[in-house]
């Protein structure tokens, strides 16, 4: 179903896709790579952790409010 979920995010000009789904089939992978391709979007993972902006927000699995661990930087 990540597939078919993916497929509609790009279709409806999501501009970042996060994934954090794991074990997608190689050539499921392909097709929505492929179709990715000339949209607007773009992708994070699959099987990723998420993101994070330290101080604003994050979307994944990562502990993006404890400040011990992701700061503000001049990096990011």
């Amino acid at each position: 179903m990540a597939k078919d979920t993916i497929i509609d995010a790009i279709d409806a000009g999501v501009g970042t896709i996060v994934v954090l789904t794991e074990h997608i089939p190689s050539h499921d992978v392909l097709e929505i790579f492929a179709r990715i391709r000339g949209s607007n979007s773009r992708i994070i993972g699959p099987n990723t952790a998420g993101i994070v902006t330290p101080g604003e927000g994050f979307v994944g699995i990562m502990p993006g409010h404890n400040s011990n661990i992701f700061m503000p930087g001049s990096i990011a």
